[in-house]
């Protein structure tokens, strides 16, 4: 099974972890989640000059168990 990867542009986050698309970001609450493929497929700088997402150093956030 892949890894899918989901970006939330609210809060610039890689969520990570989810079988499916998650409704909404479990870190800030944003409901406009974007599939972004598996790691590798991104670069995350162009997805915040994309969305327009602030930066955060901390930028993957795993599904908590």
């Amino acid at each position: 099974m892949s890894d899918i990867h989901y970006f939330c542009p609210r809060c610039g986050s890689i969520l990570t972890g989810y079988l499916e698309k998650p409704e909404q970001c479990l870190r800030c609450g944003g409901v406009e989640i974007v599939e972004i493929g598996q790691k590798g497929d991104y670069n995350i700088k162009h997805l915040r000059k994309e969305y327009h997402a602030p930066y955060r150093p901390d930028v993957y956030f795993s599904k908590p168990d």
